[in-house]
């Protein structure tokens, strides 16, 4: 800025320093360029900035304005006017002005070469630019070695040598470090130590990381002294300062601790009765003098005493002893100075019985909980715990009552204290017994609200909206409000100042409000800076801002919001800018995000199993905010239930998505996605397929969420359990194929609406959600219908927090066929009925134990062990239909925030079924099928850095023992599968 202001002085004085008036002042613009030094044309429409425009008269105010406008939004080095006369004569004068723009140079990238890798990236963390910034060598080349010098300095290097260089051309900022020294404590040693203090003093320098072979950073030993000068300080030796000393060895760096002690202070003191019902504050050397305001030890002497006396004496009166004596003296030691005495308590004041009157609004408890609430000072106490009597305590509490009142609109309410002598007093204890008497009087009603200022059709509504009983608190609520409601219409520097009168006859507080609505400030400009990579088309389309129009608190918000939808910046910043009150440029600062971004993750699940997940992506395509992912998932799931993995068999998946932001509406996004050999791997099947799919995500609000999709998916059956076919199905019809296969083509969308206070970690709220699936059967020649719907209600009770979810789903072929498996409905599980195993729940078919190929060595084994416990096995088939619902208690554990930590208490209930007429299982036929299953039981939640834990032990009440089901099953997860 400070370049293009001294050249836009320069030519101010210029002009008015020649007393005739210059021929081009207040004459017509003819044309008007915008140009770089070296002649050509910027990018970007800049004359849109420009208030100098052809067929106006030449003003220096605007030449003024618009070399401050180039200079702020473009990033430009220097701003320069020429004004020139282009007539081919002397007979005519056409006026040209032309800005010459010097352009700054942007970096676009750093470099760190240096001969240590640790150095690499402390310095690359230290380096404070952010790429697309401007960057000028001459100013920020030295003050960035400087800044590096210094920080490697305090994180324990020596002799650095360093050069800095930027190559203007590309825009790379190098930091090379030829030579620096890695310093290393190799030894410690104290010198002149007060006694008993090197165990504690070595911990101090160990806590700090100052540790024999550790490296040797100065903020470290800066810290440490700090923490030493508190430890001397606590034990008496208040002027006792430590000094470091560094000292370069053959192995290292040897540090020496020398101790200036200065004068020792001590205090001894004794009570009587000995420290009976004395505050433990008084327990050390450091109480007494964090009590006395002991820091400084020389200038101490017997004129101090009055003060220590003054301050012991406050602290046991506090603590009920009235009548307490303080006898104290200062005493010269060979180490410094002791301070003695004695304190004669006498008796402790005590409450033993406290009572209230004519409190009608608030009970008793309200009551304490207002006192230790606005008043944290007495929380430990003295009055509420200890029921020790202070005046002074009191004194407090009674003005927390009476705010209490006065937020309740009962300004008149006074609140006094009566206390008496119990019968019981006696020389140790005086026991009192306390009555508060409460005068409320009557409540506050608001008066007359009187606006003045502003607009009557904004004033009009607000002023009904100050009825009723008078509370503070309402006030600042309308205020805030009225305030909003203005700079709602763009007056974005509108003042609100009240005035409140009471009217104590009427029991009313009359509302003078005064309103200064200032000038509307309209968008002139729209100006962005950071964007490296990301093209400003991109940006605009996000924006979709329009000159001219007033700027509100709203769209600014909506500038962030659409700009952090992109998923391209790290940051976002806006500023205004405009010597003009009524016109502001609109400078939007933007940091973008790195463009290739890597990301791993994991999860554990008792009856799922283990999944990493990984992900490559091109976060801003072309700089066209699309993104480009590669995804990859591999992991194990259980072998049965015997608790181990199936290393044999692992699931992985393979993907790419690609989504482009924005496209083709503003409100949509459209997205591909491609899947190679995704495993899906459940307890009787597993099922391998591959596809395509391309659609729009559709959010005009951000409660709502709907996603359009044409997939195309072709399903390999890699292994199954031939009981969960269904007669009819098309897998049965091919089941006895190797490896069977099938296609699926059709249309599916999601709609979601949110409505929860956090989608991350919601403490109240609602979520409806609906899918449908539809296969056209175009390439399977089996036309399907899928869809299921959701809601989940969260409501907070107090600390409390209850989860009420409803999920119900059906699905039908077009000729009543039997459903394929894929399509079918499961239940059973930790994310369904947690009574149940994995999908246990529903209709299921009975196949004797010899159904499965035993080698012949087993035969005798199995016989004896399987087939005198149970002659069949039940295979659970799924449903075409299911309703479910789950009700969650969560309460906090031991204070600790319900949302990290929590005991869950839930109840599950739920039906699945068959509604075709063509499907028969063996469950139904021997009608074994209940019509609602349920389960309950209780659960864990913890939320760590890493992703949560959750542990539930569900009970089954009433198991089918036949079929295998138990009554308690536990779940544990970490992370989220």
């Amino acid at each position: 800025m400070g370049i293009g202001l001294t050249l836009l002085v320069g030519l101010v004085s210029l002009l008015w320093a020649d007393d005739s008036v210059p021929w081009y002042l207040n004459h017509e613009v003819d044309s008007v360029s915008v140009v770089n030094e070296d002649g050509f044309v910027p990018q970007g429409d800049l004359h849109t900035l420009l208030a100098t425009q052809v067929g106006e008269p030449l003003q220096l105010d605007e030449l003024r304005s618009d070399m401050t406008t180039l200079y702020t939004m473009g990033s430009f080095a220097a701003v320069e006017v020429d004004l020139l006369n282009e007539s081919w004569d002397d007979s005519n004068t056409v006026l040209h002005v032309r800005f010459r723009l010097q352009e700054s140079p942007i970096l676009t990238a750093t470099e760190i070469v240096s001969p240590h890798r640790r150095l690499n990236s402390y310095l690359r963390q230290q380096l404070y630019f952010s790429k697309g910034q401007v960057f000028y060598p001459s100013i920020e080349i030295p003050r960035v070695e400087s800044f590096l010098l210094e920080r490697l300095a305090f994180e324990g290097w020596s002799d650095v040598l360093l050069s800095t260089t930027f190559d203007e051309s590309s825009g790379i900022l190098t930091v090379e470090v030829q030579q620096a020294i890695l310093n290393t404590c190799s030894d410690i040693v104290f010198v002149n130590l007060p006694k008993g203090l090197e165990r504690r003093s070595r911990r101090i320098l160990k806590e700090q990381g100052i540790q024999v072979g550790h490296r040797l950073p100065i903020r470290n030993i800066q810290r440490a002294r700090n923490e030493l000068h508190r430890l001397f300080r606590d034990f008496g030796w208040v002027n006792a300062n430590a000094r470091f000393v560094v000292q370069p060895t053959p192995t290292g760096q040897a540090v020496h601790v020398l101790v200036e002690q200065g004068k020792h202070i001590d205090v001894e003191i004794d009570f009587y009765p000995r420290r009976n019902g004395v505050s433990k504050r008084l327990n050390s050397t450091k109480d007494y003098l964090d009590l006395l305001d002991i820091f400084d030890g020389e200038g101490l002497s017997e004129r101090d005493i009055p003060r220590f006396t003054e301050a012991i004496l406050d602290q046991v009166i506090d603590d009920g002893y009235w009548d307490a004596n303080v006898q104290l003296q200062m005493v010269q030691s060979p180490s410094g100075l002791l301070l003695q005495g004695y304190v004669t308590l006498g008796a402790q004041h005590q409450i033993h019985e406290m009572t209230m009157v004519g409190n009608s609004i608030f009970s008793v408890e309200e009551i304490k909980s207002t006192i230790a609430y606005d008043r944290p000072n007495l929380i430990e106490s003295r009055i509420l715990s200890k029921m020790i009597f202070s005046r002074e305590d009191w004194s407090d509490a009674i003005d927390a009552i009476e705010q209490a009142y006065f937020a309740q609109g009962y300004l008149a309410a006074r609140v006094t204290y009566t206390d008496e002598l119990s019968k019981f007093s006696n020389d140790i204890k005086q026991l009192h017994s306390v009555q508060l008497k409460i005068e409320e009087g009557e409540p506050f009603e608001f008066g007359q609200v009187n606006i003045r200022g502003g607009f009557s059709d904004l004033n009009e509504p607000f002023v009904e909206r100050l009825s009723g009983r008078y509370q503070p608190k309402d006030v600042q609520v309308w205020k805030n409000n009225l305030l909003d409601a203005y700079r709602g219409k763009g007056f974005l520097n509108v003042t609100v100042s009240i005035q409140q009168r009471q009217t104590p006859q009427h029991s009313s507080m009359d509302i003078d409000v005064d309103i200064n609505v200032g000038n509307l400030v309209l968008l002139r400009n729209v100006g962005v800076r950071g964007n490296r990579l990301t093209k400003r088309t991109v940006i605009d389309d996000a924006l979709d801002l329009s000159v001219g129009k007033p700027i509100t608190p709203t769209i600014l918000e909506d500038v962030r919001t659409d700009l952090n939808q992109l998923n391209v910046f790290e940051g976002v910043s806006l500023s205004l800018q405009g010597e003009d009150p009524t016109k502001q440029d609109l400078l939007i600062s933007v940091d973008e995000d790195e463009q290739w971004a890597i990301r791993t993750g994991g999860a554990v699940a008792s009856d799922l199993g283990a999944l990493a997940i990984g992900s490559v992506s091109n976060r801003n395509v072309r700089g066209l905010a699309h993104q480009a992912s590669l995804l990859g998932q591999f992991g194990y799931a259980w072998m049965d239930d015997s608790w181990s993995f199936d290393s044999s068999e692992p699931i992985w998946r393979l993907a790419t998505t690609f989504t482009a932001p924005k496209t083709p509406l503003s409100f949509t996004n459209f997205r591909t996605e491609s899947i190679f050999q995704e495993i899906i791997q459940q307890p009787n099947y597993r099922l391998v397929q591959s596809g395509l799919g391309m659609g729009l995500s559709i959010a005009p609000t951000r409660n709502f969420n709907l996603l359009m999709e044409y997939r195309i998916r072709r399903m390999v059956l890699d292994d199954f359990e031939p009981a969960m076919l269904l007669t009819g199905e098309p897998w049965s019809v091919i089941s006895d194929e190797p490896k069977p296969s099938r296609w699926w083509s059709g249309v599916q969308g999601s709609v979601v609406l949110d409505y929860r206070d956090d989608p991350f970690n919601p403490t109240e709220g609602i979520v409806l959600s609906g899918e449908a699936r539809i296969g056209d059967g175009l390439i399977n020649n089996l036309p399907t219908v899928r869809m299921t719907g959701g809601m989940t209600l969260i409501h907070p009770m107090n600390e409390l927090k209850s989860i009420v979810s409803v999920s119900w789903g059906i699905a039908r072929t077009n000729d009543d066929s039997p459903l394929t498996l894929e399509e079918r409905f499961f239940m059973g599980g930790s994310n369904s009925m947690r009574g149940f195993a994995r999908n246990q729940v529903g209709p299921a078919n009975s196949r004797l134990w010899t159904d499965f190929d035993f080698p012949e060595q087993l035969d005798g084994v199995v016989q004896e062990g399987f087939y005198e416990q149970s002659e069949n096995r039940w295979i659970p088939t799924g449903g075409d239909s299911f309703a479910l619902a789950n009700l969650e208690l969560h309460l906090p554990i031991g204070g600790i925030d319900v949302d990290t930590a929590s005991v869950v208490l839930f109840t599950d209930i739920g039906r699945l079924q068959f509604i075709s007429a063509q499907v028969q299982t063996d469950s139904i036929n021997q009608q074994l099928d209940p019509m609602f299953r349920y389960s309950t039981g209780v659960g864990f939640r913890y939320g760590t850095v890493i992703g949560p834990i959750a542990f539930d032990l569900g009970i089954n009440p009433q198991p089918l023992l036949e079929r295998g089901e138990v009554y308690f099953v536990p779940h544990l997860s970490f992370g989220s599968l």
